[in-house]
């Protein structure tokens, strides 16, 4: 079997051209949880580049879960894990957020995945990436439903997010923004992780749990280790720059984020925030440890 890794594939690849899914139903489908087979190709019938043409070709298996609603779906793949949100008014199309990548020296280029399931055990998808220069592509993908999750499986083992004060720390941040962020006050190096209960047994919900600062409720996806907010984007605050002084150009612009964290049961967890405002947007890798 051969799988290139999606993120490197997407950030290496760029002088090819590809075509996109023909899929557009009037309104998708919630994809079922359990394995999947992955095909991503591409070839240079739609090259967007100045210069270049080729193709590839990568094949596997995935792991696919649903949240208890349907608008999440995460993908275990390759040893990563992509986490999709149903698009609001779009049909069922869903969609990663867009992660940033450096182009040269001071460039920075975009990437997101999303997808529509035609049925519920078949997916057509899209990869795009723009380099904010003079390529852009979307590399097509389908997905076809193996092996189906039976009541009582489990895809992976079941951590929880543990409670207690957790170290967060900023990595690999990206972003077409003035000035270097670090933090955010509202996201700081620090932040306590609380248990919630359920009202009816008063025990631990193990599919929910509250991270202080940022003040935000974080819900288990499906049958994972991943975590997503439960109420949409959330307030960041202020962004702070590698002296630990705030990005005063920011104060009076807002900041919102949204995060997809994923732990091992090891007292660590890694994630991506994705960060937005009305002067610019760009992602971070999270890393949390205890």
């Amino acid at each position: 079997m051969r799988f290139i890794s999606l993120l490197v594939l997407s950030m290496s690849v760029l002088l090819l051209g590809v075509g996109c899914p023909t899929s557009n139903p009037e309104y998708g489908a919630i994809p079922l949880a359990g394995e999947w087979s992955f095909v991503l190709s591409g070839n240079g019938s739609d090259l967007t580049c100045p210069i270049g043409a080729g193709g590839f070709s990568s094949t596997g298996s995935v792991d696919l879960s649903v949240s208890t609603t349907g608008n999440a779906v995460t993908l275990l793949i390759d040893g990563q894990v992509l986490v999709f949100y149903e698009q609001v008014g779009a049909g069922r199309v869903y969609q990663t957020g867009t992660r940033y990548f450096p182009v040269g020296e001071d460039g920075t280029g975009s990437v997101f995945f999303e997808f529509v399931a035609n049925t519920n055990d078949s997916i057509v998808g899209t990869l795009n990436w723009d380099n904010q220069t003079d390529c852009t592509g979307a590399y097509p993908f389908t997905m076809v439903l193996v092996t189906p999750e039976a009541p009582g499986d489990v895809i992976v083992e079941p951590y929880s997010l543990e409670e207690g004060n957790w170290n967060a720390e900023f990595d690999e941040v990206i972003d077409d923004c003035e000035g270097t962020i670090t933090a955010f006050t509202n996201f700081p190096g620090e932040v306590a992780i609380e248990n919630t209960y359920d009202f009816d047994t008063g025990a631990p919900d193990p599919n929910e749990v509250f991270m202080s600062p940022p003040g935000v409720s974080l819900q288990r996806v499906g049958n994972t280790n991943s975590y997503i907010p439960a109420g949409g984007p959330f307030d960041l605050g202020t962004p702070i720059d590698e002296a630990g002084d705030l990005l005063l150009d920011f104060a009076s612009t807002p900041v919102t984020g949204t995060l997809d964290l994923t732990t091992n049961g090891n007292g660590t967890a890694q994630g991506t925030l994705y960060f937005t405002s009305s002067a610019c947007s760009g992602t971070a890798i999270i890393s949390l440890s205890r």
